[in-house]
């Protein structure tokens, strides 16, 4: 959403007149003054460029998309709804893949027989309790439901 605003108010910026202070100071720079001492910050424009990649917004070109209104928002409105979509399942993906294989990988190494329960024998500090396969499997679709 930060970046849509963003973008919508860089458009606004780039159809406006050019006499007016906002529009002065984005295409102006900075001439005299010292950098602060550590970690600098990011101008303005390196977010406003980073955003407009990952909106897919090719930067050479968007101040001429910007001139025209309608085009530029549905442009910053489409980009954003394919990142949101691509940053949700990039999401669930990794999720996936952090839940599924490391629960049965921490079970499967452990030594035991197929048919006999696992005791407990955690002690802080220490390795996890030893499971059978099928306890390791019952824990993990037990899980699975209370993520969902």
């Amino acid at each position: 959403m930060l970046r849509q605003v963003q973008l919508r108010w860089s458009g606004h910026l780039v159809r406006m007149e050019d006499k007016r202070l906002p529009k002065r100071l984005f295409y102006g720079d900075v001439t005299e003054g010292a950098r602060r001492q550590g970690g600098q910050k990011r101008p303005y424009k390196n977010t406003l460029k980073k955003s407009l990649k990952q909106l897919q917004i090719d930067t050479a070109t968007w101040e001429d998309l910007a001139q025209d209104r309608l085009a530029w928002r549905r442009s910053v409105k489409t980009g954003s709804a394919i990142y949101e979509a691509n940053r949700i399942v990039a999401a669930k993906t990794k999720r996936a893949a952090r839940k599924s294989p490391a629960l049965l990988d921490q079970y499967s190494q452990c030594p035991g027989l197929s048919n006999m329960p696992a005791m407990s024998t955690h002690l802080p500090h220490g390795n996890p309790p030893c499971r059978t396969s099928s306890d390791a499997m019952q824990q993990q679709s037990d899980n699975s439901n209370l993520y969902v």
